[in-house]
C-alpha cells in the first residue's frame, strides 16, 4: 500500500511540475504536492521510496523486480522538482545506508559515485546542479562568516539555529514550551515568525534536552529492531521490507537537520 501511494504521489508531483511550466523565479517552480511544502514533500519521498530499492536488491535475480525501478525513478524525479537541498542530501544518505546494509562492495561503489559527483557536479541532473550552486555566493567564497557565503534562505536558517541554541542554553531541561518557537525566535535572532528548520534543535529548544534524548532513543530502537529483522529473517519479503526501511531511516536522520517536521501531515 505504501509503495502504491508513493507511486501515485510521485506522478502527481511530476504532473504539477509540468503544469507549472516556465517560471522566472525558483520559489514558483518548486512543487509542494500533497504536503503543501516542497521540503516536506522531498523528505516524504526519501522516507519511503527506498522500499522499491529494498525489493530490487533482495529479489535482483527476478527480472520482474526490476520493474520497481520505474516508480523509484518517479520518486527521484519527485524529489528533483521540489528543489529541496535537504531532500537531495537525505536521498544521498539513504542511498548510502541501504548500500551499506546490503553489500559492502555496493557501499564502496556508492562512495565512489558520491565522490565523483562532488568532484564533477556536471554529472548531476541540471536541476540539482542549479539548486546546489544557488546556495553559495560566488563573490563571497572567501568570507570568514558562513552567513556571508550562503544565500538568503540559508542565512535565515543559520540565524534561526543560533536562536534555537540560545533558547537551549537558557532552558536546557524544560525548553521554552511546545509550539512556541516561531513566536519567540525574533527575541533570539533577527528573523520573524520562522520555524527552526531543524527537528533536533526544535525539540531541544521547545521541550528540552531530555525530550531530544528520548526522541533519539526512539529512533535508535526503530533502527535496532529493523536491523535485527533484516539480519535474522529467512523470509525474503520481510528482508526486502526491512532493507528498504533501513535506507529510509538513513534519510530520516539527515532530513531532520533541515526540517522541523519528521513526517508529512
Amino acid at each position: 500500500i505504501i509503495m502504491c501511494v508513493m507511486t501515485v504521489v510521485a506522478l502527481m508531483a511530476i504532473k504539477d511540475y509540468i503544469d507549472i511550466g516556465q517560471v522566472s523565479r525558483l520559489d514558483k517552480a518548486r512543487v509542494e504536492g500533497i504536503t503543501q511544502q516542497p521540503n516536506i514533500l522531498a523528505a516524504f519521498f526519501v522516507y519511503y521510496m527506498f522500499l522499491f530499492a529494498g525489493f530490487i536488491l533482495v529479489y535482483w535475480r527476478n527480472m520482474k523486480s526490476w520493474l520497481l525501478a520505474l516508480p523509484f525513478l518517479a520518486c527521484f524525479r519527485g524529489i528533483q522538482v521540489t528543489f529541496s537541498r535537504g531532500g537531495y542530501l537525505a536521498f544521498a544518505a539513504a542511498a548510502m545506508a541501504i548500500a551499506f546494509f546490503k553489500n559492502k562492495v555496493l557501499f564502496m561503489a556508492m562512495i565512489f559515485v558520491m565522490i565523483l559527483a562532488l568532484l564533477n557536479p556536471a554529472v548531476l541532473p541540471k536541476g540539482i546542479q542549479y539548486r546546489l550552486s544557488s546556495t553559495f555566493k560566488n563573490d563571497a567564497v572567501f568570507s570568514t562568516d558562513v552567513e556571508d557565503v550562503v544565500d538568503t534562505s540559508s542565512q535565515r536558517r543559520i540565524e534561526a539555529w543560533k536562536g534555537a541554541l540560545k533558547m537551549i542554553r537558557e532552558e536546557p531541561f524544560t525548553g521554552k514550551g511546545y509550539g512556541i518557537f516561531p513566536h519567540i525566535v525574533p527575541y533570539y535572532a533577527p528573523v520573524q515568525n520562522m520555524d527552526a528548520h531543524n527537528a533536533y534543535l526544535l525539540i531541544a529548544a521547545e521541550m528540552g534536552l531530555p525530550a531530544l534524548l528520548m526522541f533519539l532513543l526512539t529512533l535508535w530502537i526503530i533502527f535496532w529492531n529493523t536491523r535485527r529483522l533484516y539480519r535474522t529473517t529467512k523470509d525474503p519479503f520481510m528482508k526486502a521490507l526491512a532493507l528498504g526501511f533501513l535506507g529510509g531511516l538513513g534519510g530520516v536522520l539527515i532530513a531532520l537537520f533541515s526540517l522541523e517536521q519528521m513526517f508529512a501531515p
